[in-house]
């Protein structure tokens, strides 16, 4: 079964950046020499820190391209995207991937844990198009304390703050980020929060959605009972057209 899987990878390090840079990466991967990783997607190096999930981010993004929605809806994504939101960027390797496909976009890139957000300036430093924000995605300002129930680093989830526990962080709504960063409308909304969809989708998105053109969605229903229910629930007046890819829920506006 390893045998099958390390193929498996070897194989997508090949089919997306041909044999010798393919194998080059894949030995990079093997050996978790992932300091410092050159692909073609990106236009400045990726940093991977050894020993955690960023590995597995890493292959979702570049090698499975679960964000290369082009590969789904062709034109009815538009090729030239003016405003994105990546809430729960991890170390930031969605948003360098948006970065290199929409270069003209302005992409906000949100995360609450701080060793994932400092990982996340670093691969994000040399894109000037790219906001890092330390904060949560949240239906409201508020401030949440964030946990790890055994996910890894890829999988913190966060809370309401309600016994003022320290080391809590700032929860922002969509609502907050484009009166903040003076959006009129969302091109792209990328949802991967661990559960906090729920709250998310559960009070005022009415107000910002009818302004979001194209959401790319993971549920957590494993993590959070009910993400799915609120989520079809809140959507359900929007006009979209629906598609699953990988992990996610994609939805665009017809």
């Amino acid at each position: 079964m390893r045998n099958r899987v390390r193929f498996y990878e070897l194989g997508l390090c090949i089919m997306n950046y041909g044999w010798w840079n393919g194998l080059k990466l894949f030995i990079k991967l093997k050996l978790k020499k992932t300091a410092t990783l050159n692909v073609a997607d990106a236009r400045y190096p990726i940093s991977l820190r050894a020993g955690n999930s960023d590995q597995l981010v890493f292959k979702q993004v570049f090698l499975l391209k679960e964000y290369d929605l082009d590969k789904d809806f062709g034109m009815a994504i538009p090729s030239d995207l003016g405003v994105i939101i990546d809430a729960g960027a991890n170390i930031g390797l969605a948003s360098v991937y948006f970065a290199n496909r929409y270069p003209n976009a302005k992409i906000i890139a949100i995360e609450p844990e701080t060793g994932n957000f400092q990982q996340l300036k670093k691969n994000t430093a040399s894109y000037k198009n790219i906001i890092p924000l330390q904060a949560a995605l949240w239906n409201k300002k508020e401030e949440l304390i964030i946990n790890n129930p055994g996910y890894g680093d890829w999988g913190f989830m966060v809370e309401e703050n309600t016994s003022k526990k320290d080391g809590a962080v700032q929860a922002l709504s969509v609502s907050d980020l484009m009166e903040q960063y003076n959006l009129k409308t969302i091109d792209l909304l990328k949802i991967d929060i661990e559960g906090a969809e729920k709250e998310v989708f559960e009070s005022g998105a009415e107000k910002w959605l009818p302004k979001t053109k194209t959401i790319v969605v993971e549920l957590h229903d494993r993590m959070k009972p009910g993400c799915s229910r609120v989520f079809f629930e809140s959507i359900k007046e929007e006009n979209f057209a629906l598609l699953v890819s990988g992990e996610n829920l994609i939805c665009v506006r017809a």
